[in-house]
């Protein structure tokens, strides 16, 4: 499972923040979850309250969004958990019900105060903020549930800043990962049928299933596949050989030389 590198490594290379980084720095930074990715279920975080937890009991057999974030970051994760949490509120789907949304900070240096106002000035809808966990784990913690979802980032100790791209999961109840989108084109459509997916049958309405199971829409791409890409290849079959008979008809109408 790849995102488009292009989409996501909206990276420091491109601004004065990360400077001190080298393009060799840079160029590691990925955001790729392998395929059957899984959130490791031993893994113990903190919430914004200071209690453990394991990530998956906290789902409590709801899919969710997790949205890697690092708390005091001053470039793309702000405007990541605002387009996420404003998705999540116009997709029709009710929060703590169909889903969870999880930001989960990767920098243990951060505070349980960084987390909180974090979250609280990024997100604005009272339901989903209370279908929110705020959860962050030490440096082993942390590593291990990094390297288990294909996601590097680098930090640069100059700044207290990470370059690391801007990427969303969505997550079975189980802690599997359906889905990596790019945080920052995230949309209530594209999250509804992630989630659908995720969701396993028990979230999203029946016509959102038939989409599912018609046209396998890949949120990822922003485009529907298989079925869909199968009739767009019989449709241009199709007008290729209409056009072939009309050129023959026009032809045959054609006045013969005296």
């Amino acid at each position: 499972m790849r995102l488009v590198g292009a989409l996501l490594l909206l990276l420091g290379s491109a601004c004065p923040a990360f400077a001190a980084l080298t393009q060799r720095e840079l160029a590691t930074v990925r955001f790729e979850p392998r395929a059957n990715a899984r959130i490791p279920a031993d893994l113990v975080f903190q919430d914004s309250a200071g209690r453990s937890l394991h990530l998956l009991e906290a789902l409590a057999g709801r899919p969710a969004v997790i949205l890697p974030v690092d708390f005091t970051c001053r470039t793309l994760c702000g405007p990541a958990l605002t387009l996420a949490s404003a998705a999540l509120a116009e997709t029709g789907l009710e929060p703590r019900q169909d889903f969870q949304l999880v930001v989960l900070g990767f920098d243990p240096r951060d505070t349980e105060a960084n987390a909180r106002a974090f979250a609280a000035e990024r997100i604005t809808t009272p339901a989903v903020a209370e279908a929110t966990l705020i959860l962050q784990g030490d440096a082993d913690t942390t590593q291990a549930l990094l390297a288990a979802i294909g996601l590097r980032a680098v930090y640069d100790a100059s700044t207290d800043q990470f370059a690391h791209p801007a990427g969303a999961l969505v997550v079975t109840a189980d802690g599997r990962v359906t889905r990596a989108l790019s945080a920052l084109a995230l949309n209530p459509r594209d999250l509804r049928l992630a989630l659908t997916e995720a969701g396993e049958g028990r979230v999203g309405s029946l016509t959102d299933h038939l989409i599912l199971l018609c046209s396998q829409y890949d949120p990822v791409n922003g485009i529907y596949t298989a079925a869909i890409t199968r009739i767009m290849q019989a449709a241009g079959l199709l007008t290729a050989v209409l056009l072939a008979g009309l050129l023959l008809l026009l032809s045959r109408k054609r006045p013969q030389a005296g």
